[in-house]
């Protein structure tokens, strides 16, 4: 019974995975628009990394079409606050729902000089090419953040009662636990003036790939912080445990007004 169980689930992944995949008939079966995303992706020139967005839960029609490799395409929240950027050099392909205006906003204005493809079946291809600037040079860095995260480039500005910190996040190796970043502000004597804390939603840290770039935002509340020197730390911890994963660091000095 056991022989005959195996037998049976290596026909089904057989079927599944190779022989239905380029059968044209199985957008009757399937989610029709799932599977026209996926046989999309599944004819890009490689290397490339796909980043479908809004983010969706059910992605098994998709990775049909895709003969089951779900490290081709991940899916993200572009109209939230965390945004991959594949690894440097890659050529990214982005793909919109149609109907995902602040998603479409977002990304345009963070790459104004990606290419936008025509409507592709109820979604909108943006690719980016490899040679594209996807991190600030100005604040360039190399900080490890415990196990299998690096930050590579900060950049802040201010704003009324707070300062806007971006970070950009290299993921060293692949990684399987949630994590939640957080950004410090610190006084020259060390105590914590304020903190921002939340979990890369938009695209969690489950996802994230070795080699990736990664980038989020935060936003520290500077109402009653007087004017002077500051420095800025971050870190991660597990969202589970609330253990630290590794030592946080200090990135940046910067002057309050």
């Amino acid at each position: 019974l056991i022989t005959l169980l195996a037998a049976s689930g290596l026909w089904t992944g057989i079927d599944y995975f190779v022989r239905y995949t380029d059968q044209p008939g199985l957008p009757e079966a399937f989610a029709e628009r799932d599977w026209l995303l996926g046989r999309y992706v599944a004819g890009l020139t490689p290397p490339f990394r796909a980043y479908l967005t809004p983010a969706q839960a059910e992605m098994a029609t998709i990775y049909f079409a895709l003969g089951g490799d779900q490290d081709l395409l991940h899916s993200f929240d572009a109209a939230m606050t965390t945004v991959p950027l594949g690894a440097p050099g890659e050529v990214l392909v982005y793909l919109v729902a149609a109907e995902a205006l602040a998603a479409r906003e977002s990304l345009f204005e963070r790459f104004p000089e990606s290419s936008i493809n025509p409507l592709e079946d109820g979604f909108i291809p943006y690719t980016l090419l490899g040679s594209a600037e996807r991190i600030p040079t100005a604040n360039l860095t190399d900080l490890p953040l415990g196990e299998g995260i690096s930050l590579v480039a900060w950049d802040t500005a201010l704003a009324a009662a707070a300062l806007n910190v971006e970070l950009y996040w290299q993921a060293t190796m692949s990684l399987t636990q949630p994590a939640t970043a957080y950004v410090q502000l610190l006084a020259a004597d060390g105590a914590l003036v304020a903190q921002h804390d939340h979990i890369p939603a938009g695209y969690p840290t489950q996802l994230w790939r070795a080699g990736e770039l990664v980038t989020d935002q935060f936003v520290l509340d500077l109402r009653g912080v007087p004017a002077g020197v500051y420095t800025l730390r971050t870190g991660f911890y597990d969202s589970e445990t609330q253990q630290p994963l590794g030592d946080g660091v200090e990135f940046a000095r910067i002057t309050l007004p």
